[in-house]
């Protein structure tokens, strides 16, 4: 029974509802024709069904247009009269361009874009500037060039890039039709493709890429550029950096001098990143080392003594220069450092030592001394002397005297024989 009562309550109600509308069918219809359709963008409290349309009610302390959704559009941020600058939230949204550049700017027109979102161009720039960008966040592509600047007689365009993420073949180019670039600073940011060269107005402060071709000479005074762990190259402060700072050699006759290019190769010594400088090395110095190197090697051929020596060389980071040099921010691009070289003394050579005489006379030898054997006596001699000997003599002395008695006997009978014969 309750249930029933229920039921007739909501019928009745129904049906009241349908009388009273009935006694105002003009105003229901115009009711229903009013209702806007979905809302892509926010200017203040009021939404509008078109970013464009919310572009022309920018204005009267309102300035930002926050993005409700993704949106396909290309965008003129022509501005009213009464204003000239906007800012853009793409509040986690996309906008995708459509028939041409995403976003225009013309001259005397400052923009802001930030948020998370997405400013795709697909086969046009994602950006075409004539007037001021500045890039506070959000991702912007392309399969073109990415952003497009341009001066002329009417106006310098200007972009600071301070964070993001930039993907396109070419990040950043000249308006075909202007004259020059404009002026482009790069403060921050990830940036997937190329510059290319010649850009004389574009400057890199900070920021990652992932191709390092013609950057270095954009970027700001001693700084320069290294690879991280994930590839890509990041900016960093320019120093000099040694894996030997303090070089000890030892002289032979033969050790080389050194040039600047040799001592910088002994001593590891190079810049910590990519840059346009080069390094220079104190030539007086460097000669000061060489006269030492030299007098070192006349003492190891000449075996004289060399006291060793204790030289410093200073060495600068100098930018390499060109017709046109690039703007710079930074006003201090002084980058030294400098290596130590140490020559190790020589020493006189060792003589090789004489024999020394001893200090005590040598012991004499132990053996038994022998006795002087005594004079022989005669009768040794006798019995010494061969017993022939004894036969010998008294033969000699028997034939001697006859041959005397034989002269004497010739003698007398001399005158004898004469008588005779008379």
């Amino acid at each position: 029974m309750q249930q029933l009562i229920a039921n007739n309550r909501m019928f009745f109600m129904f049906m009241m509802l349908c009388c009273t509308l009935a006694l105002f069918p003009g105003h229901t219809a115009a009711a229903w024709a009013d209702a806007p359709p979905s809302a892509v963008a926010q200017v203040g409290g009021n939404t509008y069904a078109s970013l464009q349309a919310a572009i022309q009610h920018v204005g009267n302390g309102d300035s930002t247009i926050t993005l409700l959704t993704d949106v396909t559009e290309s965008i003129d941020f022509t501005l009213p009269d009464d204003a000239d600058t906007a800012i853009l939230n793409l509040d986690g949204h996309t906008l995708a361009a459509s028939g041409g550049p995403a976003i225009s700017i013309p001259a005397d027109t400052t923009l802001t874009i930030t948020g998370s979102g997405t400013v795709a161009g697909g086969t046009e720039s994602a950006i075409l500037c004539w007037g001021t960008l500045i890039v506070e966040n959000g991702t912007f592509t392309s399969s073109h060039t990415l952003m497009q600047f341009g001066e002329d007689s009417e106006g310098t365009a200007e972009a600071y890039l301070e964070h993001g993420t930039f993907s396109a073949p070419t990040i950043v180019e000249r308006v075909g039709a202007a004259d020059y670039l404009g002026y482009v600073q790069i403060g921050g940011g990830m940036f997937h493709g190329t510059f290319p060269a010649g850009l004389d107005t574009l400057e890199i402060l900070h920021g990652s890429f992932s191709d390092v071709s013609n950057l270095t000479s954009y970027l700001q005074l001693a700084t320069g550029l290294a690879q991280a762990e994930n590839g890509m190259y990041e900016t960093t402060a320019l120093r000099i950096i040694s894996d030997i700072p303090q070089l000890e050699l030892t002289a032979s006759a033969d050790t080389p001098e050194f040039t600047a290019s040799s001592l910088l190769e002994q001593t590891g010594t190079r810049l910590n990143a990519l840059a346009d400088y080069r390094l220079d090395v104190d030539e007086v110095q460097l000669a000061a080392l060489n006269k030492q190197i030299g007098l070192a090697a006349q003492a190891v051929q000449g075996g004289t003594a060399f006291a060793g020596a204790n030289q410093d060389v200073d060495i600068t980071a100098a930018r390499i220069t060109s017709e046109k040099m690039q703007s710079r921010t930074a006003t201090e691009d002084h980058i030294a450092a400098k290596v130590n070289v140490i020559i190790k003394p020589v020493e006189v050579p060792a003589q090789p030592e004489e024999p020394k005489e001893p200090t005590t006379p040598p012991a004499e030898p132990s053996e038994t001394p022998r006795e002087t054997p005594a004079a022989p006596s005669q009768q040794s001699i006798s019995r010494s002397m061969p017993k022939t000997g004894i036969v010998t003599l008294p033969m000699i002395f028997a034939a001697a005297l006859l041959l005397s008695a034989t002269a004497i006997v010739a003698v007398i009978r001399a005158p004898i024989s004469r008588r005779k014969l008379r």
